[in-house]
């Protein structure tokens, strides 16, 4: 279960009067994986617990390196819409979750799939990974001051006018 556990865990085990069995229904109440966020400690787990998932997700949709390449892990889109799909599938298959959430979950499936579809499309990566696709790309930042510049005067004109509006 979840760090943050307890949290769930104890009004749960006071609506329930028990805490046996409690991880099935407290697992539906956490939010999404936030993997930036997530402490070293966590993040090995939450690891280890998504390639699982994702070889399930491969095995019972038979999809191929089109959709999820299997250097998947190596590209943070792939992680971070991976395992929001996971997250949505804990909710949506939860014992709180109401009749319509599997409906719900294959059309995240729809959406998420489509996605990889077309990272995976524009990847080099085939068999083996491909490095240069993991190089930071640098933005432009040419004529960026001179925009926020011009979007702080906007924006103060604008406050100015409605309050004169006001006035």
């Amino acid at each position: 279960m979840a760090e943050d556990g307890g949290q769930v865990r104890v009004p749960l085990a006071t609506l329930f009067g028990t805490e046996a069995d409690l991880d099935e229904f407290a697992d539906a109440f956490h939010g999404p994986l936030y993997w930036p966020g997530l402490s070293t400690e966590r993040a090995r787990s939450e690891w280890e617990a998504l390639v699982v998932w994702v070889a399930g997700l491969v095995s019972r949709f038979g999809y191929d390196s089109h959709v999820v390449p299997s250097c998947w892990w190596r590209h943070n889109c792939f992680v971070e819409a991976l395992s929001a799909l996971r997250d949505h599938e804990r909710g949506s298959y939860a014992p709180t979750a109401p009749p319509s959430a599997a409906v719900e979950f294959h059309r995240a499936l729809r959406d998420i799939e489509a996605r990889l579809r077309a990272w995976s499309a524009e990847l080099r990566c085939d068999a083996e990974h491909d490095q240069s696709h993991d190089r930071p790309r640098r933005l432009p930042t040419e004529g960026f001051s001179e925009w926020v510049a011009a979007d702080s005067a906007r924006r103060r004109r604008a406050a100015l006018d409605a309050a004169l509006a006001e006035c």
